[in-house]
């Protein structure tokens, strides 16, 4: 198993594509709010990217505020309150 890798936010970089060159063949991927500050374009191909690494299998932890990305990408949702976990769902398809 590769290194982790921990994408904090893909902003500043001004072509969202670069962001899957950091991912190359890890196995192990942490996002945090991943389109917090894109436009909706951006936002779209880091969304394409993401869907991309979970056809390989790949877990996926994303840290979002963004409930409608949450819903749309997740195939299992854990909310944390003060660092616990307090519920797992799966969301309605």
């Amino acid at each position: 198993m590769g290194p982790p890798l921990v994408l904090t936010s893909v902003t500043g970089v001004t072509e969202p594509r670069c962001a899957g060159s950091f991912l190359g063949n890890r196995t192990r991927v942490l996002m945090d709010e991943p389109t917090a500050a894109l436009g909706v374009a951006e936002t779209a191909r880091v969304e394409d990217i993401i869907r991309g690494l979970k056809a390989r299998n790949l877990p996926i932890p994303i840290i979002s505020h963004s409930l409608d990305q949450v819903f749309c990408l997740s195939d299992r949702i854990s909310v944390l309150r003060r660092g616990r976990q307090i519920g797992v769902r799966r969301p309605a398809r």
